[in-house]
């Protein structure tokens, strides 16, 4: 969607919320408070929708005050997108191949092309889920991931990220993936957007949550999520510390906590595990934990 300089000042449309915006607020109003386009010179930008919020919070922002409401259906928010080039050849992948064996010239975003059959014909290991080790199948995974079939295979686009320190196992869409330790190349996959004839990529597509969502919204063993921004100032409580929080503490503050992103949101990996005899509060990251005894779940973050 495009949006003309000025609408700071001459739409005098009501915006309600922050971050996460009521569906029928003033798109170009809002995307300027969000910081997603200059009131002076506009801008494209990517909207999504989301399901409805119990409540809305106004704030003043980049020149634009938006206000307070309470429950509504249907809320918006806007992708921040980076561009990818629509040039970027098509590589053809064999079921048994490695991740790291393609794209090698830049591992920058790559689109690779499946054959069907990659869950029952290849021996290939995968390790991970949502993120993947570099030398995993990069088609078994696309499988497990979703975004092509066992019997039709399709076209991926991939990423290549910084290794992380665990990879977390599971089983989805009939393929099973191991989990490992420390690995020094990463890979996801991530959807287009066209925004204005333009190619983008979001990387990758988690769902989007806000400051005030906690660690039961994540209903598996593993989540991705995008955290919104501003989450140490508009915090949920957080008990814990040391990468070991109740699963009733707020996702996004947690993560700042922990230093997994910053005030300005990001892609966090969530995973869950059983409670703990007690969790200790303390300071890091302009964020203040608190201390708490016995609790059934704990939330942790793929570092």
């Amino acid at each position: 969607m495009l949006c003309l300089p000025g609408c700071a000042s001459t739409n005098n449309n009501t915006v309600w919320g922050t971050t996460v915006y009521k569906a029928d607020s003033s798109v170009c109003r809002a995307a300027i408070h969000d910081g997603s386009i200059d009131d002076s010179v506009g801008g494209s930008v990517a909207v999504a929708f989301a399901p409805g919020r119990k409540s809305f919070v106004g704030s003043t922002k980049n020149g634009v005050t938006t206000v307070n409401y309470g429950s509504y259906g249907e809320s918006i928010y806007f992708i921040k997108v980076a561009m990818m080039n629509p040039t970027v050849p098509v590589v053809t992948a064999k079921c048994e191949d490695r991740t790291d064996m393609l794209c090698v010239e830049n591992r920058g975003p790559c689109r690779i092309l499946c054959p069907s059959g990659c869950s029952s014909t290849s021996n290939k290991t995968v390790w991970g889920t949502t993120v993947y080790t570099g030398d995993s199948s990069v088609c078994k995974a696309a499988i497990h991931d979703g975004w092509i079939t066992e019997s039709h295979g399709g076209l991926v686009n991939v990423a290549y990220g910084p290794g992380l320190k665990s990879y977390q196992g599971s089983t989805k869409n009939d393929v099973t993936t191991e989990e490992f330790g420390p690995w020094a190349l990463t890979f996801y996959f991530f959807a287009f957007v066209l925004v204005d004839d333009r190619s983008y990529y979001v990387s990758p597509d988690p769902t989007f949550i806000d400051c005030m969502a906690v660690g039961t919204d994540c209903t598996s063993s593993q989540c991705m999520m995008r955290c919104a921004k501003d989450c140490a100032l508009y915090s949920k409580t957080v008990w814990g510390t040391a990468n070991s929080f109740t699963d009733d503490s707020g996702i996004c503050t947690a993560a700042i906590h922990q230093g997994v992103i910053t005030n300005s949101g990001g892609i966090v990996v969530l995973y869950t595990s059983g409670g703990l005899s007690s969790y200790v509060g303390d300071t890091r990251n302009g964020v203040t934990t608190k201390s708490t005894g016995q609790w059934n779940g704990t939330i942790s973050f793929i570092l």
